[in-house]
């Protein structure tokens, strides 16, 4: 993961960084909701989940490297999106033509309105338990309206079924978890087959 740290900051951002400061964890922060990959300023730090392949690593590299270069915003608005249309042309001029199609898709995406409904928070709402399944009801809201720019009343008026939402996906994540056990153990017993 270093090595393509390294190539995607000397190929595309090459003056970006030149003093090595930033740096690049799989581990993912303290207090962290999902396992989504982040670009955090304060710790001058890329956070990227392991076990990407090689091109999903250099579009995940580049599109976070370009969050730290446009300092402003953790969004991904026109500076953001400028700053990734420039790495698609410069991976097109180097022959990487399937990163620089990935990343003008990765882009494209950006440009559709994002619809904030309750579907879509319900669905939020389940993949942060899943991805942190002890964080309490509170700690998952107060992420969800921090991300979306919501209000906490504004929220509780919207998705009133969030804490139904919420405890069934606990509940869900409890049951696979017992399901997991049940396999582990039976795995084990099925491969020492004396004891």
């Amino acid at each position: 993961m270093e090595d393509e740290f390294c190539w995607a900051k000397r190929t595309f951002f090459p003056r970006w960084d030149r003093n090595g400061i930033w740096r690049i964890s799989s581990k993912r922060p303290e207090g962290y909701l999902t396992n989504m990959n982040l670009c955090d300023r304060k710790s001058r730090t890329l956070y990227v989940c392991p076990g990407f392949g090689r091109n999903e690593l250099r579009l995940l590299l580049i599109h976070e490297i370009s969050h730290a270069v446009v300092s402003h915003s953790t969004k991904h608005g026109g500076a953001w999106q400028r700053r990734m249309l420039n790495a698609a042309r410069r991976a097109g001029g180097i022959g990487q033509v399937r990163l620089a199609q990935a990343i003008e898709k990765e882009v494209k995406q950006y440009l559709d309105p994002l619809i904030i409904d309750a579907k879509f928070i319900y669905q939020e709402l389940q993949d942060a338990v899943i991805d942190c399944p002890k964080a309490d009801y509170d700690k998952v809201v107060s992420w969800l309206c921090s991300e979306y720019g919501i209000q906490k009343d504004e929220f509780d008026r919207r998705f009133r079924r969030a804490h139904i939402v919420y405890e069934n996906a606990k509940e869900d994540v409890r049951e696979r978890t017992e399901a997991r056990k049940r396999f582990e153990a039976l795995r084990r017993e099925a491969s020492n087959p004396n004891s």
